[in-house]
């Protein structure tokens, strides 16, 4: 049921839909996060076929076709927010999430793509990093918004891959996407 929902919401499904497809009420809110919130937010597209839940408990589940179920004992209640109607982890959590599976360049893209939405929030971000300095996207996320910090905002992934190219052979930065006498220039 829920894979059949999913694909015609973003990916995202609400609380009432997981009740409905099975899932018990005593076990909380299961905001969609990891491979499909960073999508709902429109940070990356994504061709996942399996809708990915994360809940705030440690506890069992029974395993469901087309669902991923992540188990999160530290899923604060200030990374969670609804978007569209859907209970997701907020943009921060997405990104700390997203960062432990993405590659660092697909990383670097979406944390530009949350600034380009005006969906970035540093401090929210800070504050994610600082709950979960141990969750494997937290050292991804930190570098990503170091590279952020320092960079320019790129418009294309090649663009993004050209500055990292650059980056790993030590040579200074261009300006891209730059004025110059009234023209864009890179």
């Amino acid at each position: 049921m829920i894979s059949a929902i999913a694909p015609r919401q973003h990916g995202l499904v609400t609380y009432a839909q997981l009740l409905a497809a099975g899932h018990s009420a005593r076990r909380g809110r299961a905001p969609c996060s990891r491979g499909k919130a960073h999508t709902g937010w429109e940070l990356r597209p994504s061709s996942a076929t399996k809708v990915h839940v994360t809940v705030p408990t440690c506890g069992g589940r029974r395993p469901r076709r087309g669902i991923v179920v992540h188990r999160s004992s530290a899923l604060a209640p200030l990374e969670v927010t609804t978007h569209r109607g859907i209970p997701v982890t907020t943009v921060a959590r997405s990104l700390l999430d997203a960062a432990a599976v993405l590659t660092p360049s697909s990383l670097a893209r979406a944390v530009e793509r949350a600034e380009i939405l005006a969906l970035f929030d540093l401090a929210a971000i800070e504050r994610s990093l600082a709950l979960h300095p141990k969750h494997p996207g937290a050292k991804p996320l930190a570098a990503a918004v170091a590279l952020y910090r320092d960079g320019e905002a790129t418009r294309s992934e090649l663009e993004a891959m050209l500055l990292a190219l650059g980056d790993a052979h030590g040579l200074p930065r261009p300006l891209v996407n730059t004025r110059v006498e009234d023209e864009e220039v890179d």
